[in-house]
């Protein structure tokens, strides 16, 4: 039988020794299709399902080969279905004075992280009429900071919904990726039994002496 003293300095040494590994991010991809026109009420939904289980610390999410001709018609979503968070990556852009809906084409592909050095606003009110926002790492309209801290387990659904006529666009797929927080970290199995060999030995030397 281990003893608790031996395993408490296994487990103090690991993390002195910085030799426990950190638990690695998950990473899964959705299917796309087409999104479709005018059809508020039955957008294009896409999934995926995580079965690692950690404390959520990040969120990035990549929109691969996304494109329509008015990034104004469009809500995309990103929901965690379990808990019910649900953050906006963006929704339906307005043009500079605010009021109507961006005429800016989407054509590539676009990931969004809370990190990202420029909002994806910025970016689609960067261009005039016809502009093609281009392909790169934006800051979503929403924060996906609400993920933090709720566990990693389930289903995320990735909403997108045109909300006007006449532009049509489609999704090649899409990226999540579920960072973990630090303290998720364990330990090996054969590093701690490693340790604790080395306590024993430790303490068989010291009772000797």
């Amino acid at each position: 039988m281990v003893n608790s003293k031996f395993l408490t300095a296994a487990l103090s040494l690991a993390l002195l020794l910085n030799i426990v590994p950190s638990v690695l991010a998950a990473t899964l991809t959705g299917a796309g299709g087409s999104i479709p026109d005018n059809s508020p009420t039955s957008p294009l939904t896409s999934s995926v399902t995580f079965t690692d289980s950690f404390a959520i610390d990040s969120v990035t999410i990549a929109l691969n080969n996304l494109s329509h001709t008015f990034v104004g018609d469009l809500i995309a979503t990103l929901t965690h279905v379990e808990t019910g968070t649900s953050v906006d990556l963006f929704n339906r852009i307005t043009n500079n004075n605010g009021v109507n809906p961006d005429s800016s084409n989407l054509g590539g592909t676009y990931t969004f992280s809370d990190s990202a050095p420029i909002s994806f606003l910025t970016a689609v009110r960067s261009g005039g009429t016809n502009f093609v926002v281009p392909t790169g790492s934006y800051a979503p309209t929403g924060l996906l900071s609400a993920f933090i801290g709720e566990s990693s387990l389930g289903t995320y659904l990735l909403t997108i919904s045109d909300n006007a006529a006449a532009d049509v666009g489609t999704l090649g797929s899409f990226t999540l990726t579920l960072n973990p927080a630090a303290a998720t970290a364990v330990p090996e199995p054969a590093t701690l039994l490693g340790l604790l060999a080395g306590c024993g030995a430790f303490a068989r030397l010291k009772k000797r002496a």
